[in-house]
Formats: structure tokens, C-alpha cells, sequence
């Protein structure tokens, strides 16, 4: 998954996972199965669907089961995959609901201004004066744009919440793990 705002992902950041990434990444759901052919939807997590068509193999549900693909094709804003080995609705029909991983070594580069999830949490963020505000510890999807939790080193303050817009993110430094941020009243 990916945020909306802020910083360069470095290109060879889906290599090698790095201390304390996942090794997996959560691409999309599947849903239900299409005709009669062993076709499921997928519902996926990015906005470029064709950054996923080179893809020989996907990883499928909590025990992340591999699977190999035999074909993607679209079907209106989503898409529909099938899997070697599986050619009815019957024998694809268990995987229904189920997430769809792939190894972050696979993953998709990312437009410029744009990170998977994991890459933001536990970084620093400081203000423009250099002060430090706190780590991110979460991020929550509001629809609108995404709100970064920072988690505050100052006892009396528990969590601070910051939008990720361009007005308020300035800079994120993934290699360096650190966002500057135009604080606000949070301070």
C-alpha cells in the first residue's frame, strides 16, 4: 500500500527487504469468482493496475500459499486474475476474501511523492526548525488524505495527528528516516 504525499522512494527500495520491513506486501482482496473458467476478481490496492501484469506469482491468504498466475485481463476498473492449475469457479472459490501478497523485492516502483506504508512507519519527524515532534507510529486512511499518528517523546502528550497534504508534509528522507513537517498547532 502507498501513501498519497511527500518524499522520493529510492529506486532500488523494493529490492532486499531492510531490518524490520515485511517481506510481503498486500497488493489487493480477491473477490468473487468470475464465469466458469477459474477467473476471480481482484480488487487492488494501486492506482496502476498494469504495475502488476509482469507478475509470475502471487502469495495468497494468512499462510501467504503461492500461487502461480496464468493470466490478467480487465474487467471495467478492476481486473480479473486466473491461476495455473485452477480452472473452474468451484476450485477457485476458496480463496475468496482473501488478501493478496506479493514479496517487496516485487514490488512496483512508486511515483515520485509517493511510499508504501512500511517504509513511513517508525521514521522521525521534526518541524522546519529542526525540532523533533515525534515518530510515525501509524497511519490512518480517512478517504480524503491520509493522517500520520506521531507518537510524541514529551510524556504529557500522548499523539499528535498530522495530515498528509503537500502544505504540511515538506520532506520525507526515506533512506535517512526522517519528515519535515510545517507544524501547526500541534506544537
Amino acid at each position: 500500500m502507498k501513501s498519497d504525499r511527500s518524499g522520493k522512494i529510492d529506486a532500488s527500495s523494493p529490492g532486499s527487504p531492510q531490518a524490520g520491513e515485511p517481506g510481503f506486501l498486500a497488493i489487493g482482496l480477491l473477490g468473487k469468482p468470475h464465469g466458469v473458467k477459474g477467473e476471480i476478481n481482484l480488487n487492488i490496492s494501486f492506482k496502476q493496475i498494469e504495475d502488476i501484469f509482469s507478475l509470475k506469482s502471487v502469495f495468497i491468504g494468512d499462510l501467504q500459499v503461492e500461487y502461480s498466475i496464468r493470466s490478467f485481463r480487465r474487467k471495467g476498473e478492476g481486473l480479473l486474475i486466473s491461476f495455473e492449475g485452477i480452472s473452474t469457479r468451484e476450485s477457485v472459490a476458496h480463496l475468496r476474501n482473501k488478501i493478496i501478497y506479493i514479496k517487496i523485492k516485487d514490488a512496483p516502483l512508486l511515483q515520485e511523492d509517493s511510499f508504501y506504508y512500511h517504509q513511513l512507519i517508525g521514521i522521525q519527524v521534526i518541524n522546519r526548525q529542526g525540532q523533533l515532534i515525534g515518530k510515525i507510529s501509524e497511519i490512518l486512511k480517512t478517504g480524503a488524505n491520509d493522517v500520520y499518528v506521531i507518537t510524541s517523546p514529551v510524556p504529557s502528550v500522548k499523539e499528535i495527528l498530522i495530515p498528509a497534504i503537500k502544505s504540511v508534509i515538506l520532506e520525507v528522507d526515506i533512506a535517512n528516516k526522517r519528515m519535515v513537517v510545517d507544524s501547526q498547532e500541534w506544537d
